[in-house]
C-alpha cells in the first residue's frame, strides 16, 4: 500500500484537504470576522441552514457566511431605523405626543415597530425567490459562485421580488 500525501489540492473546486486518519478533510481557513451577526443575521442563518441549504454549504465552506450574515443584520438595522422614523413622523408619533400621553405614544410606537419587524422579516430575513441580502453581498464582495460565474436570476423571480 502506497503512502498518502499529508495535502492534497483539488484543482475543480480549489480547496486543499489534509489527510487525518484515513479520511481527507477539508482544509478551510475562516477569515476573522469581527462584527457580530445580530438578531435578523441569527434568524437568516437558521433561514438558510432550513431553506437554502446549497447557498448555505457554500458560504460556510467558502468562509464568507459570518461577514454575509454581519452585511445582512447591519442592512437590517439601517432598514430598521429608517423605516421607523419615516413611520413615525407619518403618523404622528412625536415627543409632543409622548409627554401629553404617555400610554397611546407607547401603543403607536409598538404598532409601528411591530409594522417594520413584518417588513424587514418579510423582505430581507425569510425571502422567497431572489435573495436581495445575497444580491447586496455580492454587490460588496463580488461572486461567490463557485465557478467564478455570475449569478443568474430569472426575469419571472425579478418581479416575483417585486411584488
Amino acid at each position: 500500500m502506497s503512502k498518502l500525501e499529508r495535502i492534497i489540492h483539488d484543482n475543480s473546486n480549489g480547496l486543499d484537504y489534509i489527510l487525518v486518519g484515513e479520511i481527507y478533510l477539508p482544509l478551510i481557513a475562516v477569515p476573522e470576522e469581527k462584527r457580530e451577526i445580530g438578531f435578523y443575521g441569527s434568524l437568516h442563518r437558521n433561514y438558510l441552514k432550513d431553506y437554502k441549504s446549497g447557498l448555505y454549504s457554500y458560504l460556510t465552506l467558502s468562509g464568507k457566511l459570518w461577514t454575509y450574515l454581519a452585511d445582512l443584520n447591519e442592512q437590517c438595522l439601517e432598514r430598521r431605523d429608517f423605516l421607523m422614523e419615516q413611520i413615525m413622523e407619518q403618523e404622528g408619533i412625536t415627543e409632543e405626543l409622548k409627554s401629553r400621553d404617555q400610554m397611546e405614544w407607547v401603543r403607536r410606537a409598538n404598532n409601528a415597530r411591530s409594522r417594520v419587524d413584518e417588513i424587514i422579516l418579510n423582505e430581507l430575513v425569510y425571502n422567497g425567490g431572489v435573495d436581495p441580502a445575497f444580491q447586496f453581498f455580492l454587490s460588496k464582495h463580488g461572486s461567490c459562485v463557485p465557478d467564478g460565474s455570475d449569478l443568474r436570476v430569472d426575469s419571472h423571480m425579478i418581479d416575483h421580488a417585486k411584488q
